[in-house]
């Protein structure tokens, strides 16, 4: 038994450690720096290998953006062709369609698949932290007549080098970064509330934990967009970090329907499809 570790992953355990209940909600509104007073933490079961609990916790926030399994609507992503998980296809949160609507000059070729979201800003994963980087797939699945691969197997044709009349014939927005601002002065970093590890126990044993620590976000901060050859956010394209889904559009992926926050869909979603344990809700 080691002394300096919790006996279970219990709220009880925890306050006879540390002998005060680190969780309870503080008496004045959380600040820019994280708290454990007011803080949410799920655990699930635990095990005797540290790595295992730690994957399990990573692979929860991993399948809540982008995973691709279980039904229509309850699922990050769609699955490719015949569920294969090499190419996933569309993602069911609304930040690539809100690139797509919000990047792209007018008239244009078709997109590679046609948006579900409309053009209001979104970006509900900032608040897992920022920079968001991204860039757009450039390929379609369909092979390309002559060009291989390295392997020897056909290579896979840009958008634009399909027939006109392919239903998919388009192109896709150059890469991105979602930032945030405050006022006139514009950040690239912040840090996420979010902590999964595995949890250590005084017998040895790990429990893969989620842990997502009291915070307020700094004074009128907003997330927005800012194109791959742009040094700023547009502001046409600013949203508040708490616009899960914007006016107008339909929640695509259902853990984010009728949700005030991102801590609150992902701590939800977390217990109704893993189970765990709410340690401090």
């Amino acid at each position: 038994m080691n002394g300096w570790l919790p006996t279970a992953a219990t709220r009880e355990a925890l306050t006879s450690l540390f002998e005060l209940d680190v969780f309870a909600a503080p008496t004045r509104p959380p600040g820019d720096v994280p708290w454990f007073g007011g803080a949410a933490i799920h655990v699930g079961t635990k095990g005797a290998a540290a790595q295992r609990a730690w994957t399990t916790a990573l692979d929860w926030l991993k399948n809540f953006r982008q995973g691709f399994g279980g039904p229509a609507g309850e699922r990050a992503r769609e699955p490719g062709p015949n569920g294969i998980a090499q190419r996933p296809s569309i993602s069911n949160w609304p930040e690539g369609d809100k690139v797509r609507r919000l990047s792209t000059p007018q008239p244009r070729l078709r997109w590679a698949h046609t948006p579900r979201h409309n053009q209001t800003p979104a970006w509900p994963r900032a608040g897992f932290g920022l920079p968001i980087i991204g860039q757009f797939q450039s390929r379609s699945r369909e092979e390309h007549p002559t060009r291989k691969k390295r392997n020897g197997r056909p290579d896979e044709m840009h958008w634009n080098e399909l027939p006109q009349s392919h239903p998919n014939y388009g192109t896709e927005p150059e890469g991105f970064e979602l930032r945030w601002r405050a006022g006139n002065v514009e950040h690239d970093r912040l840090a996420s509330p979010l902590i999964v590890k595995a949890l250590p126990l005084a017998d040895g044993s790990f429990a893969p934990c989620a842990l997502w620590l009291n915070r307020s976000l700094p004074a009128g901060a907003q997330v927005g967009l800012a194109r791959s050859n742009e040094k700023e956010v547009d502001p046409a394209t600013v949203a508040p970090f708490d616009r899960l889904i914007a006016n107008g559009d339909a929640a695509r992926f259902a853990a984010l329907a009728n949700k005030t926050s991102l801590r609150q869909a992902f701590l939800d979603w977390l217990h109704a499809k893993y189970q765990t344990t709410m340690v401090a809700p």
